[in-house]
């Protein structure tokens, strides 16, 4: 059975191979003569409309003349959308090895996070954790960042809680949201709630900062009071709402409630999670905050809900 298995992976690999091979093969001379940066920019549109065909052969044929890392990096988010994350993988580590070449510095950083998520997918929690703690280092060198500042805000939201936290401490490193955020949510899955407690502020640290500065270019005069009604006053603008829903803050805050209490610090996690149970955004983070507010925060039905994102 399992030399079955692996022959139709290779079966596989081999058929969207050929399927590449083959698109490659139909490039036209029209294309040929474009710019890399058209080819490119047209190829992003087929990916975005799910034409994956049509964009790996205009990623590829902008590869062709010149080196050029987001073509590569595009290719490989291709073989990951078709489940070859094998491929995808290879196809990441040739886009870091020419990252030089990439318009934007930041660049490498959405390389690394993809490749994280690749061992994520492969159960290489090993790996996943350590590229996720390399890249978050050397974005703090690059920026003469305190390497210790996660620890810093994690002592601080102990003392203190969010609320007040937010009030004294800001974090303006927006490319970090999501290595934060991924690595401190692996950490409360691991039960390693203090490594999860400074990894989840230091994302929501980031997130609130950000917010509270767009909130500031409405009306100059802003001043910030608490992050219930910061939040609350965000969802009801459709901008600010929806930067809330796509860095991840529910996900975000709901996990550094629970890791919060996994610490016996439900005097902190409580109040995230009453604030979660208000928002008029809804998913399973806000909804499962609202059933332990209804619950009373019991210690049994906590736990219960710990065990079910800790079996995951």
């Amino acid at each position: 059975m399992k030399n079955l298995i692996i022959r139709r992976r290779k079966s596989g690999i081999l058929i969207v191979m050929i399927l590449l091979f083959l698109f490659s093969a139909n490039i036209s001379h029209a294309d040929a003569r474009l710019p890399d940066w058209v080819l490119f920019q047209q190829g992003m549109s087929f990916f975005s409309q799910r034409k994956y065909g049509d964009a790996f052969r205009l990623f590829r044929l902008a590869t062709e003349n010149n080196d050029h890392p987001e073509a590569e990096y595009w290719i490989g988010r291709i073989f990951e959308n078709e489940g070859q994350h094998a491929l995808a993988l290879r196809q990441f580590e040739r886009a870091l090895s020419i990252e030089y070449r990439a318009s934007s510095p930041d660049f490498h950083i959405l390389v690394r996070q993809s490749i994280a998520d690749i061992y994520k997918h492969q159960q290489r929690y090993d790996l996943f954790e350590r590229t996720l703690v390399n890249l978050i280092n050397d974005v703090k060198r690059a920026t003469n960042t305190d390497m210790r500042y996660e620890q810093v805000l994690g002592d601080r939201i102990l003392d203190l809680g969010l609320d007040r936290l937010i009030f004294y401490f800001r974090y303006e490193l927006d490319s970090l949201i999501r290595p934060y955020g991924e690595l401190g949510t692996h950490y409360f899955k691991t039960a390693r709630d203090r490594d999860a407690i400074e990894n989840l502020t230091s994302a929501v640290t980031i997130i609130f900062s950000r917010l509270i500065e767009v909130k500031r270019e409405y009306n100059p005069r802003y001043e910030y009071r608490n992050t219930r009604t910061l939040i609350l006053e965000a969802e009801r603008n459709n901008r600010t709402r929806e930067f809330l829903i796509e860095s991840g803050l529910y996900q975000y805050l709901f996990f550094l409630a629970l890791s919060l209490d996994s610490f016996g610090e439900l005097r902190h996690a409580r109040p995230i999670l009453e604030t979660l149970a208000e928002s008029s955004v809804r998913n399973n983070f806000t909804d499962i905050s609202l059933r332990i507010k209804n619950n009373n925060f019991s210690v049994s039905y906590m736990d219960m809900v710990k065990r079910a994102f800790r079996a995951n």
